[in-house]
C-alpha cells in the first residue's frame, strides 16, 4: 500500500518489497517542501511525473491522505476559521490582506496576515466594514462599498498619518515641512513644533467638518461623491466608479498628515442605466475593464472610446490582470474565466 501525506509519499508496512523499492527510486526521501513560507514547487513536480503517477496506477490501491506534515494544529490555523474570505491584496512582501464576510451581519472583517505555510499572525485590522472587495497601494488598504466614501485603512504603521511617526531624522521633518508648505528652517526641535501646530489644526478642522480620517475627502466637493468599486493605477492615482452621478472618473489621492484628500477628479466616460452596477474594475495596457451587468466592457483611457468584451446577463464577475490578459471570475457559474 502506498500513502500519499501532505507533500510526501510513504510506503506502509503492507507494501511489499518490489513496490517499496520502486517507488524509493522514484521518490528522494528528503522529497518535501523547503522553504514553507515560499511552497517550493520541487515536491509538487516530482508527485505529478509521469514515471510516478504510471506507477501508482499499476499499484491497485492508494490510500491518499493530505495533512500537514511539518506544521502542527493550533487555535489559529484550523480548516474552516475563515470560511468565507471573499478578497485578497498583498499590500507588502511576506504579507497579505483579507476580507472575511460574516453571512450573519452582512459585514466583513479585514485582516493582516503572514504570508507563511499555513498563514499566521492573523490580526484584526478593520471590523464592521460593507465592503466586499479591497485594493492596496502605498501601504493602505483601500475599500468600497455599494456607495459611499472610499475607505482607507493602513496597513505599515504610519502610511496615512506620517506626522505620527516616531524617531525621524533632521531630513524627514524637514521634508515634511516642505510638503506641507511649511518653514523648514530651524533646529529639529523648531521644525518639529510647526509641524505639531500644523497637525493640531487639521485635526481640529477634521472635527469641525465631521471627516472621517479613515476615508478619502474631497474638500473642494460641497457633496462628497459615492462610489461602488475602483482600482489603483499607483499609490496617487485612482479610477473609480461614482454611483451618485453613474461616471467612471479618475482622481489623485494626496496625504495631508492625518488624512487621504481626494484632488483633481476627471470624468473619464458616463455609463448607462443598462450596466445598473460596476462590480469590478481591472488596468490592463492603457485601458480600463469594467465588469457590470450587461457583462465586460473595455474603455480606453486615450480616447474614452467603450466597447463590449463579453456579453452577461446579470451575472456578477470579479476582475483581475494577468500578464496581459484579464481573468475573471463568473459567481454565479462558480468558475474562472480569461478575455
Amino acid at each position: 500500500m502506498c500513502a500519499l501525506i501532505g507533500p510526501k509519499l510513504y510506503l506502509r508496512n503492507r507494501s511489499n518489497k518490489e513496490t517499496k523499492d520502486t517507488f524509493r527510486q522514484l521518490i528522494p526521501k528528503n522529497d518535501h517542501v523547503k522553504n514553507k513560507d515560499r511552497q517550493d514547487p520541487t515536491s509538487v513536480l516530482t508527485l505529478s511525473s509521469t514515471g510516478l503517477t504510471s506507477e501508482l496506477k499499476s499499484v491497485g490501491y492508494v490510500c491518499h491522505t493530505i495533512i500537514p506534515e511539518l506544521d502542527k494544529y493550533s487555535a489559529d490555523n484550523q480548516v474552516g476559521m475563515f470560511p468565507s474570505s471573499i478578497s485578497v491584496a498583498i499590500p507588502s512582501y511576506g504579507w497579505i490582506a483579507f476580507l472575511s464576510y460574516d453571512v450573519k451581519t452582512s459585514l466583513s472583517t479585514l485582516y493582516k496576515a503572514r504570508l507563511h505555510s499555513p498563514v499566521d499572525n492573523s490580526t484584526a485590522i478593520g471590523k464592521k466594514l460593507k465592503a466586499r472587495d479591497i485594493l492596496s497601494a502605498d501601504g493602505i488598504i483601500f475599500l468600497t462599498s455599494d456607495g459611499g466614501p472610499i475607505k482607507a485603512i493602513p496597513f505599515t504603521n504610519w502610511a496615512i498619518n506620517i506626522l505620527s511617526k516616531p524617531k525621524m531624522k533632521k531630513d524627514d521633518y524637514i521634508h515634511l515641512a516642505n510638503q506641507f508648505q511649511l518653514s523648514s528652517s530651524g533646529t529639529v526641535a523648531q521644525i518639529k513644533e510647526r509641524l505639531d501646530l500644523y497637525s493640531s489644526s487639521l485635526r481640529s478642522k477634521y472635527r469641525q467638518n465631521a471627516v472621517e480620517p479613515d476615508e478619502i475627502h474631497f474638500w473642494d466637493s460641497e457633496r462628497q461623491p459615492s462610489f461602488e468599486t475602483m482600482v489603483c493605477a499607483d499609490g496617487e492615482l485612482i479610477y473609480a466608479a461614482r454611483k451618485d452621478v453613474q461616471e467612471i472618473v479618475s482622481f489623485r489621492v494626496q496625504k495631508d498628515g492625518v488624512g487621504l484628500r481626494g484632488v483633481n477628479m476627471q470624468e473619464i466616460v458616463k455609463y448607462g442605466h443598462s450596466w445598473q452596477k460596476i462590480f469590478s474594475m481591472c488596468l490592463c495596457k492603457g485601458n480600463i475593464f469594467l465588469s457590470h451587468c450587461e457583462g465586460i466592457s473595455k474603455v480606453s483611457l486615450q480616447t474614452a472610446e467603450c466597447n463590449t468584451v463579453v456579453q452577461l446577463n446579470d451575472e456578477p464577475c470579479m476582475l483581475t490582470r494577468f500578464g496581459s490578459e484579464i481573468l475573471f471570475s463568473n459567481q454565479k457559474r462558480a468558475s474562472v474565466w480569461k478575455t
